[in-house]
């Protein structure tokens, strides 16, 4: 995926992609990330902490289990923005740091790795079947707000998953459409946020014409509200 500089807009490029390196770089920054959260002294966060340890276990036990690494980075994720939004953690950048570190690569396992991708699709199946049609009918909506920064066949293949989503499609063809748009939803997330500061972003009217309404909320948090992590 890439930028186009001259508009501004996101479409896909085709690209080579290998499973291993994807897993070794995610741990690779996520050894490095976690020792900078951990040594920061700032946030209460340390190794006692049950993210801390979920992570520990990961990077010592975990290396060549994709599902186990997506599943622990989930849990681990949580744990801390709960926290932080308790108050029980103090919101120092180390640790603010680690937690979109862990979403960007649980994120990015389940939209690139077949493994991770066909178990998430299977759990979101069964979390579709469940829900009712407006549910299905505000993802759609939510997929389609990306169209104010996506062009070409980016803007074809988002606009297919949103009306995969709201039709009367099988719940498994439906969970393919969510996990490709909120993948590619946070792969420009993460692609904005490093080339300019979340200040300049949330300031650019690209980036809020991705926000759900006056909610605040991007694409991943509204559809991941409504199937769940």
């Amino acid at each position: 995926m890439e930028e186009d500089p001259e508009t501004g807009r996101f479409d896909v490029q085709t690209a080579p992609f290998e499973e291993d390196k994807l897993i070794e770089s995610a741990l690779s920054q996520l050894a490095f990330s976690l020792g900078l959260a951990v040594d920061s002294n700032s946030s209460d966060f340390n190794r006692m902490c049950t993210a801390f340890k979920y992570l520990d276990h990961t990077l010592n036990n975990c290396r060549d289990d994709p599902n186990a690494i997506e599943q622990n980075l989930g849990i681990a994720k949580g744990i801390i923005e709960s926290n932080l939004c308790d108050a029980n953690y103090r919101a120092d950048e180390a640790l603010k740091a680690l937690a979109k570190l862990l979403e960007q690569h649980q994120l990015q396992m389940r939209a690139d790795h077949p493994e991770v991708r066909k178990a998430w699709e299977k759990r979101i199946a069964q979390k579709i079947r469940e829900v009712d049609r407006d549910t299905k009918l505000k993802a759609a909506e939510a997929i389609r707000t990306e169209q104010s920064r996506i062009q070409g066949r980016l803007s074809i293949e988002t606009d297919l998953d949103a009306e995969a989503v709201e039709t009367e499609q099988p719940a498994e063809i439906q969970a393919t459409a969510i996990r490709r748009a909120t993948g590619r939803s946070a792969k420009m997330n993460t692609l904005q946020r490093a080339s300019q500061t979340v200040k300049d972003v949330d300031a650019s009217a690209g980036y809020k014409a991705t926000r759900i309404g006056t909610t605040g909320y991007t694409l991943v948090d509204l559809v991941m509200g409504f199937f769940g992590g």
